[in-house]
């Protein structure tokens, strides 16, 4: 699922997809296959901030309370799994928020230890202490953007499961 965007005049495409594991994996193979094309648009699960006036808008995570906000919007379909809480706990290192951007179409300044790294565009689900040595691994180092150096807020849910 991606979005483009210019970056510094650059065009970029942000990929975000489901952990390798996942079923869902199934689902999207079908639906690139039955749209005959490489790539499938996708949209927030929130309602802009700019629409809303609020200060920030987290994205939901969980399905019942997405599907009570967006439900009666044309053309909305929800892909569920089964067992939501299975499916978080089969990612344990993953917040339920929106996710980690990483951008890998330029490379910020060396670390203290020579390497090149990566900037954090947008600081979500996947905590910089554990993509740092995911990095390390590959030969990276880790820089945070100007929008990542405070993490994303969780959406809370009241005690009924509201939003």
């Amino acid at each position: 699922m991606t979005t483009t965007r210019l970056d510094d005049g650059l065009p970029t495409t942000q990929v975000i997809a489901p952990g390798s594991a996942c079923p869902s994996n199934h689902f999207l193979a079908a639906s690139l296959d039955a749209v005959d094309d490489d790539l499938l648009s996708i949209t927030s699960a929130n309602r802009s901030r700019h629409l809303t006036g609020a200060p920030d808008e987290p994205a939901h995570w969980r399905a019942g309370p997405l599907a009570a906000e967006f439900g009666a919007e044309p053309g909305f379909a929800l892909l569920e799994h089964a067992d939501e809480e299975a499916a978080r706990r089969a990612y344990p290192l993953n917040a339920a928020m929106s996710v980690t951007i990483l951008a890998f179409h330029k490379l910020g300044e060396q670390d203290r230890r020579g390497r090149p790294c990566l900037t954090v565009e947008r600081h979500g689900s996947l905590g910089v202490g554990h993509l740092r040595p995911i990095l390390a691994e590959h030969g990276f180092g880790l820089v945070l953007g100007p929008h990542a150096r405070q993490r994303l807020v969780q959406r809370r849910y009241d005690e009924v499961g509201a939003a």
